[in-house]
This record gives C-alpha cells, sequence and structure tokens, in this order.
C-alpha cells in the first residue's frame, strides 16, 4: 500500500493541455477503445435521428471515423472540431494538438527556440504554399506560427486540387525534448482569415494544467 504522504505520479503533458474553443467546438474522442461510439453519438447529434437521414449519418460516421483513426495514428492527443451550416454558410474546422521529436537544422543540430527554428519552418513543404509565419508569445510557451495552403489530396471535376488552410504552432517543451504542435486547418478558404483569426484566439488561450488537475480531468 503507498504511503499517505507518497505523492500519486505526475500526468503526462498529453494529459495536461487546456485549448479554450467557442461553444459549437466538439471534443473528438482519439480514444481507438471508445470513438466508434462516440462518433456515431456525436453524428446523431449533429445530423440528426430522422430515418431518412440514416444514409447521411452512415456516410458521416465513414468520413469520421477515417478523420479521427488518421489524426490518432499520427499521434494527435487532442481534437476540437466545428462542423454546422449556418444561414447557409457551411462552417468545418479542426484543431489537433501533438508532441513531436525536437526540429533539428540541416546539420542535425537541435533547434530550441522559434528564432532558431524558424528558418526550417518557413521552408514550405511539398504541396504547400506559404501564407505567412513569424514568432508568437502563447500561455504554453514562445513559438513560431505559420499559415500554409496544403493540397487536399481530393479533385474537384475540372481536376484542380482543393486545398486547405493550415495554421500551424510550433511550441519548444524542454524538459520534454520534445515540440508541442497545435495544428488548426479549415477547407473553407473563403473564410480563412476569419478562421485564422479564431485560431489564433484559440492558440492563445492554451495552457498546461497544474498536475492535480491533469489527473483529475
Amino acid at each position: 500500500m503507498s504511503s499517505p504522504t507518497e505523492r500519486p505520479p505526475t500526468p503526462p503533458l498529453t494529459e495536461r493541455l487546456s485549448v479554450v474553443a467557442p461553444a459549437n467546438w466538439t471534443t473528438l474522442d482519439l480514444d481507438p477503445r471508445t470513438r466508434d461510439r462516440s462518433i456515431r453519438d456525436m453524428v446523431k447529434r449533429m445530423v440528426g435521428a430522422d430515418d431518412r437521414l440514416a444514409r447521411l449519418r452512415q456516410e458521416a460516421i465513414v468520413a469520421y471515423r477515417h478523420f479521427v483513426a488518421d489524426a490518432a495514428d499520427k499521434g494527435a492527443f487532442l481534437g476540437l472540431m466545428v462542423s454546422q451550416v449556418i444561414e447557409d454558410t457551411p462552417l468545418f474546422a479542426t484543431m489537433l494538438a501533438f508532441l513531436v521529436p525536437p526540429v533539428t537544422g540541416p546539420d542535425g543540430a537541435v533547434l530550441t527556440t522559434p528564432e532558431e527554428m524558424a528558418p526550417v519552418l518557413q521552408d514550405p513543404g511539398e504541396g504547400e504554399r506559404l501564407l505567412d509565419g513569424g514568432p508568437a508569445e502563447l500561455r504554453v510557451g514562445p513559438a513560431y506560427r505559420v499559415r500554409t495552403l496544403v493540397g487536399s489530396g481530393m479533385h474537384g471535376s475540372d481536376g484542380v486540387e482543393a486545398e486547405v488552410d493550415v495554421v500551424k504552432y510550433f511550441v519548444p517543451v524542454p524538459d520534454e525534448a520534445a515540440v508541442l504542435v497545435l495544428t488548426f486547418s479549415t477547407p473553407i478558404l473563403a473564410l480563412g482569415d476569419v478562421f485564422a483569426g479564431l485560431f489564433d484566439q484559440m492558440a492563445l488561450s492554451a495552457r498546461w494544467l497544474p498536475a492535480a488537475e491533469g489527473a483529475a480531468r
């Protein structure tokens, strides 16, 4: 039996990140043990329970299962999403949080500050177009923000690939020898600037919960 004075183990950072989102955003269940049921319940709330919508619900379930499984496979430990239509305007956006290995330079050296990471992060990857980038100060620590347009892998009837507006924050976490990456995205390019402003506010709200709070979640 543990001593009454023994401290409980400190929960990992992946259980202690808090991000404030608008009320119409949903927290995604990334746990493979429970996510299928959570997705079914979420789609039922979003689409409705009418029998005439059964096919639409099933298509949505398949799409969300694929998205959530892919996010979890890539290492996401927190996911948020909004998907609704307001006054005939579709709104869809997501946020995923990852802890990844430190960014390294061309010589393999570990880059430990946003300033050091800047040249690497400003270099767009294949299929990306850089819109803007620069340092940012978040509650979780100094960060580097990059906004890009990224190919979605889906093509229209005209053969043109649809793009996604992506905003990423890279936050070094020295004690963990890792980088926190907050990835926000929306395929609604016409609202890209509006969403980018919202994404920035959400990123500013991110904080690490004290160990006791993380253990209680």
